[in-house]
């Protein structure tokens, strides 16, 4: 779980006072789970009865680790100058997150079947309604465009002294045709006014990307973050993710639901 990097988020669209209290699932309920995942990979040609799910409490967070076969594969093995075939179903390791503070998912898995799989499961599992989490908008980079250099401002943030945005994609229709500009600088708001005299985030265009390196406390070294709207965010190590995202809801780069 350490090793991730990419999330892709669902929240839920009910105002606060209509959302479901959140219950940690008993051994029942990841039971009837596994089942629900199970019968789509075995649908989708993963293999019977493979899967596993094991659950940690991290951070004020729920991390479900969902072990469960792959597509069924083969590879040459060599032994006494004779080549066999062994043909065999490898693992595969998900990750799923709840948040309770913010009444979200977020999932690490490689395929797009499985993320819906995940969204749509865990949601009938845990709150008993298949379409909770529904809200795929989830984050935006408007903030960079309306609040400027201020938007990268965490002296409300304990545990990251600086943030610098390092790389922004935006993308413009030019004639019908989508294009994407893609600005990098070590600093783009601390390269405002140079040479190249572009504004640091273009009025037009839709912000499509952007990825900060920010200074955290337990290192000398930056680490990345990268946003991408709708509901994407990558990270290097999974223990940033809670400052990471409390900083992003707290500059605006999390969409709220209101209510």
């Amino acid at each position: 779980m350490r090793r991730l990097t990419a999330f892709q988020y669902a929240g839920c669209k009910l105002p606060k006072i209509r959302r479901l209290v959140f219950s940690p699932p008993t051994p029942v309920t990841l039971e009837a789970l596994a089942v629900g995942l199970d019968n789509w990979f075995d649908r989708n040609h993963r293999g019977q009865l493979t899967t596993r799910i094991e659950v940690y409490p991290l951070d004020g967070e729920y991390w479900f680790l969902v072990r469960h076969g792959d597509s069924f594969t083969r590879a040459p093995k060599v032994e006494q100058q004779e080549t066999q075939i062994i043909h065999f179903r490898p693992e595969r390791d998900d990750v799923i997150v709840y948040c309770p503070e913010q009444d979200e998912i977020r999932i690490n898995a490689r395929t797009k079947g499985e993320r819906d799989l995940y969204i749509e499961q865990f949601a009938l599992h845990l709150f008993g309604q298949a379409d909770y989490f529904s809200e795929r908008d989830t984050h935006t980079l408007e903030p960079l465009r309306q609040e400027g250099i201020e938007s990268l401002d965490a002296a409300d943030v304990e545990g990251i002294h600086k943030i610098v945005l390092r790389e922004l994609e935006i993308a413009v229709d030019n004639n019908g045709r989508r294009e994407v500009i893609t600005r990098t600088a070590d600093d783009i708001f601390g390269g405002a006014g140079s040479a190249t005299n572009l504004e640091p985030v273009p009025q037009g265009g839709t912000l499509a990307r952007a990825i900060f390196d920010l200074q955290f406390a337990d290192s000398d070294k930056p680490r990345p973050v990268e946003v991408r709207p709708p509901n994407i965010v990558k990270f290097g190590r999974r223990c940033d993710a809670q400052l990471v995202q409390r900083w992003l809801f707290r500059r605006g780069f999390r969409i709220r639901v209101e209510g």
